[in-house]
């Protein structure tokens, strides 16, 4: 058995990569002397407990981060 499948045409793809959107991606640089006046101490405990989590068992991170994406 033979199947045929027809190809519809390609939509103008640079029209639809110039489109702005929500979506779409944006470049920012960071401004690490802001970064470095933020507060974390509110969410350090937090942050060294999820570090903590991170070093003891590096491969679930690696298997959460390939599962999310």
């Amino acid at each position: 058995m033979n199947a045929v499948t027809q190809i519809k045409a390609a939509p103008d793809t640079m029209a639809i990569a110039r489109e702005n959107t929500v979506l779409s991606p944006r470049f920012y640089t960071t401004d690490f002397v802001a970064m470095d006046k933020i507060d974390v101490t509110p969410v350090r405990a937090e942050w060294d407990k999820l570090i903590a989590e991170m070093v003891a068992d590096p491969k679930a991170c690696a298997r959460s981060s390939s599962i999310s994406s």
